[in-house]
């Protein structure tokens, strides 16, 4: 199992540093090293060489991460020409409804908001034959305090999703 959770590793290790940018000794050649425990790990280093047994690679045989960068696109192609666009009008009038449905959502969480607050109130006045530190009394007010907590994120989400709006 050891073994299996350290070349899991050494394969993350290696896949992340080979993702990584490249820095500017890049010409350097790549070397498959594998230390004492039969980690195998890849660099360009020298001083990270030392006590482990290295062999160069080529770059056939360098493993890439998926989703990385071959670098052959370039520059100016961030979208393909084909790709849908939404025209302005379009998208001003998704805008104006999704800001509305956020507007409404806001209200509504105002709402039970100001209905939370006073549910709090509530249940910090003491019932009839309770005793006012009791386990039972310390609960309910500590759920009340956590919906008004509740109430209150999301409005403050609904605000900044809002605010993030063109």
């Amino acid at each position: 199992m050891s073994s299996i959770r350290n070349t899991r590793q050494s394969v993350t290790i290696a896949l992340a540093l080979l993702s990584a940018p490249v820095p500017s000794h890049a010409d350097s050649p790549i070397y498959m090293c594998v230390d004492e425990y039969g980690r195998r790990s890849f660099t360009n280093v020298r001083s990270e060489m030392k006590g482990r047994k290295c062999e160069r690679q080529t770059e056939a045989a360098l493993p890439v991460a998926p989703g990385a960068k071959t670098g052959t696109k370039s520059p100016g192609s961030a979208t393909p020409p084909d790709f849908p666009k939404v025209e302005a009008g379009t998208q001003k009038a998704r805008d104006d409804v999704r800001r509305k449905v956020l507007a409404d959502e806001l209200a509504n969480e105002q709402k039970l908001m100001a209905q939370a607050v006073q549910g709090l109130d509530e249940a910090r006045k003491p019932r009839t034959g309770e005793v006012q530190g009791s386990q039972k009394t310390l609960e309910r007010v500590n759920d009340a305090e956590k919906e008004v907590q509740r109430h209150r994120q999301n409005i403050e989400s609904l605000q900044r999703e809002i605010g993030a709006l063109k």
